[in-house]
């Protein structure tokens, strides 16, 4: 940063204002002002010193009766130390008279380049124009002689421009208004990811009337995203803030969301609040264990950030500190200056709280995400069987709480089932390796001792993860002991990195710091975590969902078909997988299948029409669970329409008879196996055998349809009947299967009849 004052004599009295906020960077700002002091002032200006009013917040409309809050930040730039007042002066012109209104705090020898904060309230009693001035000053006589006669005091033997701020202040009597802001959030603080990603976003609301209570119902899909948190008040009045906490469902279709929150308030002022955001299924979800590491709680209160956020979350969760107790963060109070208004400084907090921005490793997971890994965190959740089917790998970074037995045994289930382990461990100053080791020592492996060296360059370069690599920043650490046959880097001999990717698979680093932000850059370390990654990618699937047909909208009451194509990360087909369909139908319940194993990473499903017989939309979400890959989505969605009722000219038709549909539907099955026949003849210019429809076979035929169409719509009735509990059900459709089955035979002979066609 640097200034141009332009030409200046020596001894020539000079006053600068420096147009710079107040904090934004202190230590420029001190070398500045010093900077103008380096040769020696004048003695009047040495002995007066020099004070000046950095910054001030003063209202520009004000309402009679109302109070207000204004605050400035006054400084001393002199040479020596000097005593300090500072005055909210209020200036009000009364016909040839004038009334002041003064709010003054004073300091004693204030050093040079030190500032103080004042502040002062006021409430205006008349409507009109008054002038609102802070002023700073060695004394209050003098504070306000500078506000009553300025061009008099300019003629002093130094300027003083900016020994204060002034501005008009309109005292009016307000228009009725109502306000909200924000009106339509476009993204989450942090981007809402897939699954249980979470964010919370805060509305303002700003009204000079009074709005009775104020309630908020959820539209759309917005009533499974999440619920607005309201602090009680029997009459919204001025400004009032609630919290709106979102929770991306655990099941969901990928692609665009659009929720919709409608306010609604006692006397009949309504608004909308909208959030969008953009959801993508990652190639494979990892969980970042938080129950075992000291960690920063929050639940209800969130400290000072403008008051209530939405009250208790309902969690007590934690989030692990992998980093040192210096952090930055750790060392800012949110509480301080923060606005409710300021949303900018409410979506950086909240950015903030998210485990891996408070421990360094959001830049890890930013480029995880790049290549479809979603590193997982669901603070104050206990590993559990459940949690971890979903997961492909599990992290651990640097415990400071032990494993117990239960714990130990369901990772090694995990494990064995195909899951990863990827283990931060440190020296025992900065992790648990006493409870951390009952837990290696199951894989066969310990961490102990402790090592000073900031890198390495001892690495095996033949391995996985230690491919293209030349050196890794370590920044002390532990060591890796037994199975050094496995070792990806080294010191003395001595593993601190070591991947074991025979199964259960597990990956060691000796140091809990490596992919930390700010060493991210060091040494080789991102492409270590590149090669991390390609190692994780290994298991995943690429899966597209589609329509059998091409078409997203049916009839009602049409059976639909879905394909799912599945290959794994180097584009081969994928056979023999355990693949669910989740349908989620419009009133928000949800059917299950199982997908068919078709051939070359092809699987297919079925929604039939007995799970939804009007109108709506179907989300059809695919599922894979295989111990062999990573827990892998797709989806795909289609519509049912009411079809258009023509209005009947003359009269109406009659119900068919059972043996009138069976004849129609023969006589249709029939003409389209001749006219198929008749078509493939003069195509292919060849003989076929065309049979003899005689009596008999006509009437087999109609028997055969007859007694299908019949086992079909027996079977259908019974399985919609409420009356049947299950068990029931199965018991009577062993019956009804034994007719199919007879029918089924029938089918048989006639088709050998019918033969060639």
């Amino acid at each position: 940063m640097k200034w141009h004052f332009g030409a200046v004599a020596p001894n020539e009295l000079v006053n600068v204002t420096i147009a710079m906020g107040f904090g934004e960077n202190r230590t420029v700002l001190d070398a500045s002002i010093e900077e103008m002091w380096i040769r020696t002032p004048a003695g009047q200006v040495v002995s007066q010193g020099d004070l000046i009013v950095v910054e001030a917040d003063m209202p520009r409309i004000t309402q009679v009766g109302e109070y207000y809050h204004s605050r400035a930040v006054i400084m001393n730039i002199g040479v020596e130390p000097s005593d300090m007042v500072g005055a909210l002066i209020i200036g009000q012109a009364q016909g040839d008279e004038g009334a002041l209104f003064t709010r003054f705090q004073s300091f004693d020898a204030v050093d040079p380049f030190h500032a103080r904060v004042v502040t002062a309230e006021w409430s205006p009693e008349e409507e009109g124009i008054n002038s609102e001035a802070w002023v700073v000053a060695g004394g209050i006589e003098s504070a306000v002689a500078l506000l009553a006669q300025p061009t008099s005091q300019l003629t002093l033997s130094v300027g003083i421009l900016d020994d204060f701020l002034i501005r008009d202040v309109f005292v009016i009597s307000p228009i009725a208004s109502i306000s909200l802001f924000p009106k339509s959030i476009s993204y989450a603080p942090f981007n809402l990811i897939f699954p249980a990603d979470y964010g919370l976003f805060t509305i303002s609301l700003s009204t000079t009337v009074g709005l009775g209570n104020l309630t908020v119902t959820n539209h759309g899909n917005a009533s499974e995203w999440g619920n607005a948190s309201l602090p009680a008040s029997e009459n919204v009045m001025g400004y009032y803030n609630f919290s709106l906490f979102t929770l991306v469902p655990p099941i969901t279709m990928d692609g665009y969301h659009w929720c919709d929150y409608v306010i609604e308030t006692e006397h009949g002022w309504t608004a909308n609040v909208t959030l969008d955001t953009h959801l993508e299924y990652p190639r494979a979800m990892m969980l970042l264990d938080t129950s075992h590491g000291d960690g920063l709680s929050f639940g209800g209160d969130m400290g000072g950030m403008g008051g209530d956020l939405g009250g208790d979350l309902g969690v007590n969760a934690s989030f692990p500190l992998a980093e040192d107790i210096h952090a930055r963060v750790l060392q800012e109070d949110p509480s301080d200056d923060m606005g409710i208004g300021d949303l900018g400084s409410i979506d950086d907090l909240l950015a903030e709280m998210r485990m891996t921005t408070l421990s360094g490793l959001s830049e890890m997971k930013k480029r995880m995400r790049e290549v479809g890994l979603d590193l997982v965190e669901m603070p104050g959740m206990d590993l559990n069987a459940d949690l971890l089917v979903q997961f492909s790998a599990v992290f651990i970074i640097g415990p400071t709480k032990g494993f117990n037995s239960t714990e130990i045994e369901m990772l090694r289930e995990f494990t064995a089932s195909g899951g990863k382990l990827i283990i931060f461990g440190d020296y025992h100053d900065r992790a648990n390796l006493t409870g951390l080791n009952p837990l290696l020592l199951e894989y066969g492996y310990e961490m102990a001792g402790k090592h000073s060296e900031e890198n390495t360059t001892e690495i095996i370069t033949s391995s996985i993860l230690g491919s293209n690599l030349d050196s890794i920043w370590l920044g002390e650490g532990t060591f890796i002991l037994n199975n050094q046959s496995k070792a990806c880097a080294t010191i003395g001999g001595n593993s601190v990195i070591l991947l074991d990717d025979s199964r259960p698979e597990i990956a060691l680093f000796g140091s809990s710091r490596i992919f930390m932000n700010k060493n991210l850059v060091k040494c080789n370390n991102s492409i270590l975590l590149d090669n991390l990654n390609g190692y994780l990618l290994r298991n995943t699937l690429t899966c597209v969902a589609s329509l059998a047909e091409d078409t997203t909208e049916y009839p009602v009451g049409r059976s639909v078909y879905l394909n799912l194509d599945v290959s794994d990360y180097n584009g081969e087909p994928v056979d023999d997988l355990f693949v669910v369909i989740i349908f989620e139908l419009p009133n928000g319940s949800l059917a299950f299948f199982i997908a068919g194993s078709v051939k070359n990473g092809l699987y297919s499903s079925q929604f039939l029409p007995i799970y939804w017989r009007s109108s709506g939309r179907i989300n059809g979400i695919f599922m894979i669970l295989d111990e062999d890959y990573a827990p892998t989505f797709a989806s795909v969605s289609f519509y049912f329409l009411e079809p258009d009722t023509p209005t009947p000219t003359d009269e109406p038709w009659q119900f068919l008879t059972m043996v009138e549909v069976a004849f129609l539907s023969s006589m249709g099955i029939f003409g389209a196996i001749m006219l198929q026949t008749y078509v493939s003849r003069r195509r292919k210019k060849k003989q076929m055998r065309i049979i003899e429809v005689d009596p008999v076979l006509t009437s087999q035929i109609d028997n055969t349809l007859n007694t299908m169409l019949a086992a079909f719509i027996q079977i259908e009735e019974l399985i919609r009947r409420e009356d049947l509990d299950r068990v029931q059900k199965v018991e009577a459709l062993r019956v009804l299967m034994e007719h199919l089955e007879r029918a089924r035979k029938m089918f048989r002979d006639v088709s050998d009849k019918v033969g060639g066609v």
